[in-house]
C-alpha cells in the first residue's frame, strides 16, 4: 500500500455543515468504476471505494481540506490499466474530479504530484482473467443446467433414469450443490416412489415419498447434496457426471408411477452451483 495525500484550498463560503466529501475510487475503460478487483502483490480483494473525512473537519477547519490514505499500487492490480479517481462534491461545491496512478514504492506522494489522464479502455485479456479468477467471487456460479420436461412412467423397482436429468462438466476448486427436483404421482393407495442423485456411479443423495393415501396422488421431492461428499469427492478439473433415477415402492404389485409435467409441481431441473 502507498499512502497518498492531497491538501484542498476549499473557499471560506464552502465550508457548511455537512462538510465536502472526498471519495476514492478505483476506475476503468472510460472512468467506469470497479467495485472489487485484486491486489496480486497481497493476494487481497480490493474494494473499490474510499469516502474520506477531510483533517481540518475533524479539527473544526473544514478550509484545510487535508486527507491521507494508503491505497494499492495499480501496477498490481488485476485487472490492468486501472487508475484511481478522486471526486469532491458538497455543498454549494461544484463536484470535481481527477485521476491519478499510484506507484507502487515510496511516498508519501502528492496527489498533484501522480496525477495522470482519465483511463483508456482496458485489455479484454484483463478482464477475462478477472473474471475467471474464482477467488475474486463468492458462491452462486452456476456449473450446470437442466431442464427435465418429458413425461414418463416406470413400473420399475430397480432405479431407472430420469431422461433428460444428467449434467457434465469439470469439477472447480471449491465445494458445490447439485439439487434436483422432480414431480412424482403414484397410482396406489400406499405406494411410493424413491429418488436419488448419481455422481459417476456413486450415490450422492437419496429420498423416498411418503406412502400415498389416495389414489393417484402427487409428491414434489428435492434432493441436495454437497460436493464434496463423504461418499463423493472428484478430483477438481476432472469431468464429472451427475444423473437423477427413480424407482417404485409398490403397495401390493408392481405399479408404475408417472412423472407428468401437466399437473401440479411441473418445474424439474438438475442444477449444480457454487457454494
Amino acid at each position: 500500500m502507498t499512502t497518498v495525500t492531497e491538501n484542498l484550498d476549499l473557499p471560506a463560503g464552502a465550508d457548511p455543515i455537512p462538510a465536502p466529501v472526498v471519495a476514492l475510487r478505483l476506475v476503468g475503460a472510460d472512468g467506469v468504476h470497479l467495485r472489487e478487483a485484486r491486489d496480486t502483490d497481497a493476494g487481497t480483494t480490493i474494494v473499490g471505494e474510499h469516502l474520506v473525512l477531510l483533517d481540518g473537519v475533524s479539527s473544526g477547519s473544514p478550509t484545510v481540506g487535508t486527507w491521507s490514505l494508503p491505497l494499492p499500487a495499480n501496477d498490481l492490480i488485476t485487472p490492468a490499466g486501472t487508475v484511481w479517481a478522486r471526486t469532491v462534491t458538497g455543498p454549494r461545491i461544484a463536484t470535481t474530479v481527477s485521476y491519478a496512478e499510484v506507484p507502487e514504492t515510496g511516498g508519501p506522494y502528492e496527489w498533484k504530484l501522480i496525477e495522470t489522464d482519465p483511463p483508456a479502455a482496458i485489455d479484454p485479456s484483463g478482464l477475462a482473467a478477472h473474471a475467471a479468477d474464482d477467488e475474486l467471487h463468492g458462491g452462486g456460479q452456476e456449473l450446470a443446467l437442466a431442464n427435465v420436461t418429458a413425461n414418463f412412467s416406470t413400473a420399475s423397482t430397480s432405479f431407472v433414469d430420469i431422461p433428460g436429468a444428467s449434467v457434465t462438466f469439470l469439477g472447480p476448486d471449491r465445494p458445490y450443490v447439485v439439487s434436483f427436483s422432480v414431480p412424482v404421482t403414484v397410482a396406489q393407495i400406499g405406494q411410493g416412489a424413491e429418488m436419488r442423485i448419481l455422481g459417476g456411479a456413486t450415490q450422492v443423495d437419496w429420498d423416498f415419498t411418503p406412502r400415498a393415501s389416495v389414489a393417484g396422488q402427487t409428491f414434489k421431492q428435492r434432493l441436495v447434496a454437497r460436493i464434496p461428499a463423504p461418499t463423493f469427492s472428484p478430483t477438481p478439473g476432472d469431468s464429472v457426471t451427475y444423473k437423477a433415477q427413480l424407482r417404485t415402492i409398490a403397495a401390493s404389485s408392481n405399479a408404475s408411477i408417472t412423472v407428468d409435467f401437466g399437473g401440479p409441481f411441473q418445474l424439474s431441473q438438475l442444477h449444480a452451483v457454487t457454494c
